[in-house]
Formats: structure tokens, sequence, C-alpha cells
């Protein structure tokens, strides 16, 4: 068995609210020397594609800072540069109260001085480098010291 193999099988079973996904999500990570298991196929694509580009190692799920212990957990995260990447597929995104629930999160997320990029499925899948040379540049800006008179919140 191959970890694509092991990875699709796993992809194909887990789905949040499913009984069980959780604790095998974590077993496809040990079988795959603690490599994340993609929630979802655009977050595989995703990860993909940031590998591709070289992007600097990121965290998959990420609990940010003001992850409440239910609600929280972020697609990919670079904590030191206070950047979150949200994946808005369909399924969890289809309905007002989701689109609601997320600006609430990216607000939450800049009031604790992070950005948040949030990039759908037809950016991923058809135009990946659009998307990676806008997280490069994002790092990159975050990484740099602010101007001089600029505050950021914190």
């Amino acid at each position: 068995t191959t970890a694509s193999e092991i990875q699709a099988c796993l992809l194909g079973w887990c789905r949040r609210g499913r009984a069980g996904s959780g604790n095998l999500r974590r077993v496809g990570q040990f079988l795959l020397d603690g490599e994340p298991v993609p929630a979802s196929e655009l977050e595989r694509r995703a990860g993909a594609a940031f590998r591709r580009a070289r992007l600097p190692p990121w965290s998959a799920q990420f609990q940010p800072p003001w992850y409440d212990g239910r609600r929280g957990v972020v697609d990919v995260a670079w904590p030191e540069a206070r950047l979150v990447v949200e994946l808005d597929g369909r399924r969890w995104h289809a309905t007002t109260q989701a689109m609601a629930d997320d600006r609430r999160r990216d607000r939450l997320a800049a009031h604790h001085g992070w950005l948040t990029l949030r990039f759908g499925w037809q950016e991923i899948v058809e135009r990946p480098n659009l998307v990676t040379d806008e997280i490069h540049q994002s790092l990159a800006a975050r990484r740099q010291p602010p101007e001089p008179g600029t505050q950021l919140l914190r």
C-alpha cells in the first residue's frame, strides 16, 4: 500500500461529524511518518501545490491562540509570520451562517495580529501558481519589520 492510497482511503472515510474520523487521521499520520492527513481533497491539492512552490514548512489543522477547545482550528498556518490560509470548499461554506462564521473568525485572527488569506477550489486547482505567489508575498511582507509610524494589532 502506498502513502497516496492510504491518504485516498482516509479522505474517502473521514469527514467532520463522522465518529472515529479524528482517531483514524491520527493512525494515518503514524503510518505516513507524521505527515498530516488532509481533511479534504481541497487540502490535499493545496498541500501538493505548496510543496511544488517550495513554500516554507507550514502547520496543517493549526490551533491558533484564539482556539477555544472546540472552534477555531485553521486549515494552514505559518505561526512565525502570523499567517493563516483557509481553504474554502463548497461543502463547508455553502450557507450564509458558515460565511458569517468565517468572517467572524477572520476578524478574531486580525484582532490577534494575524492575516487570513482565503482560497477556494477553483483558485487551488486552476491557478495554483497565483495562490502560492500570493502566499510567498504575504510571508515576505509579514517577516519584514513594520514601516515607521505603522501600528500592528496585537
